[in-house]
């Protein structure tokens, strides 16, 4: 067995910003973190997820779950957005989702 350091980037794209020129406060994003945190780190991805943990199937349940998340905070303040989500199991090898099937 051997482990990564896993890094995982949100894209959030809009074509507004509020008042203060945020898309969204990153503090609100803070729990998405400890979910991440509390679900993966320092544990067997094969014994957490019931899937095959690729870097590919991680940004897509990633992208899910953010997503769900995002369109309770966004939904009153932008008409529309675009998330990407970015795992990456090393400096030089990246997956990405999009929500396109």
């Amino acid at each position: 067995m051997h482990g990564h350091n896993y890094e995982v980037e949100i894209e959030i794209d809009t074509t507004s910003v509020d008042s203060v020129g945020f898309v969204l406060d990153y503090r609100s994003l803070d729990g998405l973190k400890d979910i991440l945190d509390k679900k993966f780190d320092h544990q067997c991805l094969n014994d957490v997820v019931d899937f095959n943990p690729t870097a590919e199937n991680l940004a897509r349940w990633i992208w899910d779950l953010v997503h769900d998340a995002l369109d309770m905070i966004l939904r009153d303040k932008h008409d529309a957005y675009g998330l990407v989500i970015y795992v990456s199991e090393t400096p030089k090898t990246w997956a990405s989702y999009d929500g396109m099937t």
